[in-house]
């Protein structure tokens, strides 16, 4: 679960890109997971949230339901719109504060 956390912290908007590759000889300086400029965009999958949340009600463990909980208001920061209706995201690369 530790990954599937670091797969949305690691990007600026707070979402995971739909695909990610991983770097297997990370050097000093460089992250461990990469995208394609492509593969950018994130499709609003949820799924790691309902993960998390159900490791929550079954470990206890608080953690997985902070980082459920701050996931999910990336990405009602990042993909609401202004008719209330939630849109993908072209770019994980946009910083959070946009």
């Amino acid at each position: 679960m530790e990954t599937y956390y670091q797969m949305y912290h690691q990007f600026r908007s707070g979402l995971s890109p739909e695909i990610l590759y991983f770097n297997i000889n990370p050097k000093a300086g460089h992250k461990d997971m990469g995208i394609w400029p492509e593969d950018n965009f994130n499709l609003l999958w949820l799924e790691t949230v309902e993960s998390l949340f159900c490791l929550y009600c079954s470990s206890g463990d608080k953690e997985y339901q902070d980082w459920g909980w701050q996931i999910l208001q990336f990405f009602n920061r990042c993909t609401s719109t202004h008719s209330g209706d939630y849109s993908s995201v072209d770019n994980v690369q946009t910083p959070r504060d946009t």
